[in-house]
């Protein structure tokens, strides 16, 4: 069943793009930079362009010296912990505003008062230790509730009553994963909404696979025209400000727009089309707006292989493939197998694509895992599984030939909290190994805890330890710091590493899985 709420909204008091302010803070520089003060054009819709932004720097010490004494010492406190991976909410207001170059920076058309209150929310940047991204909004602004918005329907028959299928629609999708699991859905969909300037029109707001979209009807194409260029640029201010004061869950948009001879399940298809691509890290500006004037040329044989896909997973359609694990030095065969499951008819890109959707692994790991594990009973095996599902059916994996690969999420405290959740029910009965496709100072802090004892390095990595002497240096450190107590096996690596190399990254053990 689909979720279904309609939100018609009016007279939404609801902040303007002036009442946010969002920047960057280079703690090792003591500068900022403000992300959110470029205006938006036409010509950067065009891939040729990107998002370009002049960086401005101002010095840190300036703006903290605006606020009042105990808002800047707690701020200076979490600044100066180091890798701290905790977020900063904080209630803040301003002293000694006066008109110069660096206010106007910071304050850029916005009418500043001592005593108005702020929220200001500062987190780091996984990608680099040194940098934080922080917001500023006005309190009484962006948490102002308005009333009668949310109406919920129960089913698609009721979704089906509401629409009229001969109607144009324009639509925004954003994914959100942990949907299912927020308490309060009706505050999360109006804060979107007024991000999205959704006002003074009917709104149809539903849930399909992990994404969230708003559908809005129009009865001629000309009125669907004339929002385009509006709705266009909000997708482009959505990556632009990196939605950072949303949630962390969300960080994907898109827009299109349905014919009014479209039928719906065409339409889905569509939405997953643009969700999956941007889910896969494909280009944001190509799959980010469809509208009625555009055409993907492999839109059809994305709805075959999505066909395909789903209907193989629901009559547990599988095969598998078997890698064994092997020793760098003489390419021995260890005693225990990589086990890859596999679906007829679609070749291993096809796989990996469709398996990255967390709709897809929430629906389907299970039955993959349940799979390997019967067809491999006597044996030493590793297979893929994940935070989202393990505790599903955790006692399946309550044996020593299983070792679980879980890939280690951008966001650490989803791995923190599973590993609690994993204490409570005794972690020593359950081999888990991590799976790493980045490495940063964040995750090496948190490897020290010595969760677990085997590690895996994907070939996204091992594949630039010959070209990229930041990727070695990482590498590097990383053993130094698990000294020796973990296992580490280097997926796909290089046979012909000089022995230097192979000494000081410890390279014993290896996949090769091309």
């Amino acid at each position: 069943m689909i979720l279904i709420l309609v939100i018609v909204i009016k007279k939404i008091n609801i902040f303007n793009a002036h009442s946010l302010i969002i920047f960057k803070i280079n703690k090792k520089r003591q500068v900022l930079i403000r992300l959110n003060q470029m205006s938006t054009s036409k010509k950067m819709l065009n891939p040729n362009y990107g998002i370009n932004t002049i960086e401005k720097y101002y010095d840190l010490s300036n703006f903290l010296n605006l606020l009042d004494i105990e808002s800047r010492k707690i701020i200076q406190n979490y600044l100066n912990q180091n890798q701290t991976l905790e977020k900063l909410n904080l209630e803040v207001n301003f002293n000694n505003i006066k008109t110069n170059d660096f206010t106007n920076f910071l304050f850029k058309n916005l009418k500043i008062k001592q005593k108005k209150t702020w929220f200001l929310k500062i987190f780091p940047n996984v990608e680099n230790e040194n940098e934080y991204f922080c917001s500023l909004m006005f309190k009484n602004k962006l948490f102002k509730r308005p009333k009668n918005l949310i109406k919920v329907l129960n089913n698609e028959k009721e979704f089906e009553n509401e629409v009229n299928a001969n109607n144009y629609a324009s639509i925004f999708v954003i994914n959100f994963s942990h949907w299912l699991n927020l308490e309060n859905k009706n505050d999360l969909i109006q804060k979107i909404a007024n991000f999205l300037k959704l006002k003074n029109n009917k709104y149809l707001v539903s849930f399909h696979k992990n994404f969230l979209f708003f559908y809005q009807e129009h009865k001629r194409i000309n009125q669907l025209k004339k929002c385009r260029n509006k709705n266009e640029k909000k997708v482009i201010t959505f990556y632009q400000e990196q939605n950072v004061y949303l949630n962390a869950d969300f960080n994907l948009i898109t827009y299109l727009e349905k014919d009014s001879k479209e039928n719906f399940n065409n339409l889905f298809d569509k939405i997953d089309y643009l969700m999956f691509n941007l889910i896969n890290n494909q280009n944001h500006f190509l799959y980010s707006i469809w509208d009625l004037e555009n055409d993907f040329t492999d839109f059809t044989d994305f709805q075959i292989k999505k066909e395909i896909y789903e209907t193989k997973n629901k009559t547990n359609n599988f095969s598998q493939s078997s890698f064994p694990l092997k020793k760098y030095d003489d390419g021995a065969l260890l005693n225990i197998n990589y086990i890859n499951l596999l679906i007829p008819g679609l070749g291993i890109n096809d796989l990996i694509f469709f398996n990255n959707i967390p709709y897809y692994r929430n629906q389907f790991m299970f039955l993959w895992n349940q799979f390997i594990i019967e067809n491999n009973k006597a044996e030493k095996i590793y297979f893929n599984s994940s935070i989202e599902t393990i505790f599903k059916d955790i006692n399946k994996y309550n044996n020593s030939n299983l070792n679980l690969i879980l890939k280690v999420p951008k966001n650490l405290d989803e791995l923190k909290e599973f590993f609690d959740n994993l204490k409570l029910i005794n972690k020593n009965s359950y081999n888990i190994v991590l799976y790493i496709d980045y490495i940063n100072e964040y995750l090496i802090n948190y490897l020290r805890m010595n969760l677990v004892n085997s590690l895996i390095i994907s070939s996204k990595l091992t594949r630039e330890i010959k070209f990229k002497n930041d990727i070695y240096i990482k590498i590097f450190n990383l053993n130094q710091i698990l000294n020796n107590h973990w296992r580490i096996i280097y997926e796909n690596i290089d046979l012909n590493l000089d022995s230097d190399t192979i000494k000081k990254l410890n390279i014993k053990y290896y996949l090769d899985m091309q």
